[in-house]
This record gives structure tokens, sequence and C-alpha cells, in this order.
């Protein structure tokens, strides 16, 4: 069985109702059974998870906030996190896969936004609120690991240059 890790966050913000679905022994052993060995779970402003150390096998970090986010994010092959538009980048860029669960009590549900846009081009996986993931999220870490998502294009690093030579 490959190593294989996971990154739970939910950003600089708070997003207990996240953490609290995925804070479950179920959800552990869930993990287990697809040979994950270590989670980081990065909570944010909100509370801890309780859970976590009821598990056998299963190496779990959690933190508030550190530093060295990126370096756990890249770390990790598999991203569950809320549907923030930075972490959101910053995992595709790093090509990892993702599962972006929607803040829907958020002003404006901006991040429903998102979601539909990275969804629809399926540059991610995800669920329109926290309370979904108790029935979808075993079907989506099976579908990340069965297919994948699809990879998030390169800049195009000249473009702006070619426009203006384009204008003139």
């Amino acid at each position: 069985m490959c190593i294989r890790d996971r990154m739970v966050t939910v950003g600089t913000t708070r997003f207990d109702e996240m953490i609290n679905e995925i804070d479950r022994p179920e959800v552990y052993e869930m993990f287990k059974k697809y040979g994950y060995t270590k989670i980081f779970i990065q909570y944010g402003r909100g509370n801890p998870p309780k859970n976590f150390s009821r598990v056998e096998g299963l190496n779990v970090e959690i933190y508030d906030l550190k530093t060295t986010f990126s370096k756990d994010l890249n770390e990790s092959d598999l991203i569950i996190s809320h549907c923030g538009g930075g972490t959101i980048m910053e995992a595709v860029k790093a090509k990892r896969n993702m599962i972006a669960v929607v803040n829907d009590t958020l002003m404006d549900n901006h991040q429903m936004e998102m979601y539909e846009k990275m969804t629809a081009e399926h540059y991610i996986y995800g669920v329109k609120s926290p309370k979904e993931l108790k029935t979808e999220l075993e079907l989506l870490v099976r579908k990340v690991q069965e297919v994948g998502v699809k990879p998030y294009p390169e800049p195009k690093k000249d473009l702006i240059s070619q426009i203006i030579q384009e204008l003139f």
C-alpha cells in the first residue's frame, strides 16, 4: 500500500461545521480504508477537533494556523478544504486533488460561485454544504483515487505582451 497524506483546512477563518463532519471516528476509519496514513487538520480560528486521537494507525496532526501551511499542502495528495479562492488556487496550482466544501453561512454565499465554476471545469470535486459530507465524502474520495481531477492550465506568461503588440 502506498503512503498517502491528506490535509483538511478551513484557511484562516472559522468553519466548525466542516471540521465537525470530518472529526468523526467513521470518517477516520474511511481514510484508513483508502490507504491514508497521515492527516493534517488546520482548524483556523474555530474549535479544534476532539476525536482524532481515537483512531489507531492514523497519524493526525492538528493546528490552528502555522507558517508551514504550504509545506503541508504540498506533502498531501488530497486536500479537503473550505471553498476559499486562495486555498483552491494554491491547491490546483500545486496539482493536488481537492474536495471543497462551501461555507454557505458566509456573506453573499460567495464561495458558491467558485464551487460552481471549479467543479464544472473538473478542477476540483466538492459539496455545497458541510452537511453533504456525511453522505458524499466517501464517494468523492473514491472518485479522486479512481479518476482524479483535471489539471489546472498553466498561465500564459506572455499574454499581456502579446495583446499589447497586437494593439500597436
